[in-house]
């Protein structure tokens, strides 16, 4: 039997993580990026909690601790990461975002990716899903994984369509919620939005999310400065490719009607 085709929407860690094991597991895939060709990314990710992947030691810094200070930019507490490799199994490491994101983004084939391609909207049936681009393009395929950020165009049509078949909880309506945090200098204009809610809904029909789309929590726990998005979406691509990689697709599934 064929393995099933896979649509990710959006070419983030998450998107490109996902899209390296489904390459490995030999599983059929496209990814498809907004952004047209350039990706602008800044900050660094720590990586202890799980083992990195292949060449990110060659690109990442050793961290044996790390010191927090609070919005009043005072110490506030103290990590440390020395016993990481006796406990977790992997050093802690200091890795740029842009680093590793090249890094994940040479490992899949260009013909994997398709950029410049926002989805807008998407259907799904028991034979397949198909995806409507920003270019009157589509494309078709098995499951849908909406990797695309805390505000995905794939979680937000999936919502009003089961907000429309009364099947939205009531948990998973409104806005994005958000706080505010001071990362530069008092003297300058210097608040950015942190977004924080976790969804009940990860998963309809063929469609699953991942990542920022379906948890993107930013408490003193997962702050931003603790890499902890990276290393939850990095975990989500890992246990949604090892599901994906045990399925089949059946051989008369072979016909996909839409509108």
């Amino acid at each position: 039997m064929d393995k099933p085709k896979v649509l990710v929407v959006g070419a983030g860690i998450g998107g490109l993580f996902l899209g390296n094991l489904l390459h490995k597991a030999k599983v059929p895939f496209l990814i498809f990026e907004r952004r047209c060709n350039e990706f602008e990314f800044i900050g660094v990710y720590p990586l202890g909690a799980v083992r990195p992947p292949r060449g990110v030691h060659k690109i990442g810094k050793s961290n044996i601790g790390l010191e927090v200070f609070n919005d009043e930019r005072k110490p506030a507490f103290v990590v440390d990461f020395s016993k990481r490799p006796r406990y977790c199994g992997a050093a802690e490491l200091i890795i740029s975002r842009p680093d590793l994101h090249d890094l994940l983004l040479r490992q899949v084939p260009k013909e994997n990716i398709h950029m410049g391609k926002k989805v807008l909207s998407f259907e799904q049936n028991d034979l397949g899903v198909m995806i409507r681009c920003n270019d009157n393009t589509s494309y078709h395929g098995d499951i849908l994984v909406g990797a695309d950020g805390a505000y995905s165009a794939v979680r937000q049509h999936l919502f009003k369509v089961l907000k429309t078949e009364k099947l939205l909880p009531a948990a998973d309506e409104g806005a994005l919620p958000f706080d505010w945090i001071c990362l530069t200098p008092k003297d300058r204009i210097c608040k950015v939005m942190l977004e924080e809610k976790v969804f009940t809904t990860w998963h309809s029909g063929r469609t699953v999310l991942l990542g920022d789309a379906c948890h993107k929590a930013m408490t003193v726990a997962l702050n931003p400065a603790g890499g902890a998005s990276a290393l939850l979406v990095i975990h989500d691509a890992v246990t949604l490719a090892n599901w994906i990689s045990t399925l089949h697709k059946p051989k008369h599934a072979t016909s996909r009607r839409f509108s």
